[in-house]
């Protein structure tokens, strides 16, 4: 997924957030996840969430 720079998509559901149908993707990519919401509809990435696992 482009928003997240590439990396695998480990989990995808369809979801309603606040009345909109979206996309709930996880993407994982090296160490660093990525929580994407698109809508469903037009393809526009609502709310992108990184998380790095690491333990640094």
């Amino acid at each position: 997924m482009h928003a997240a720079g590439g990396g695998r998509a480990v989990k995808i559901e369809r979801e309603t957030e606040h009345g909109r149908q979206v996309w709930d993707v996880e993407v994982q990519n090296g160490s660093i996840e990525h929580d994407i919401d698109v809508d469903a509809t037009t393809g526009e990435v609502l709310r992108h969430k990184r998380d790095d696992d690491s333990d640094d």
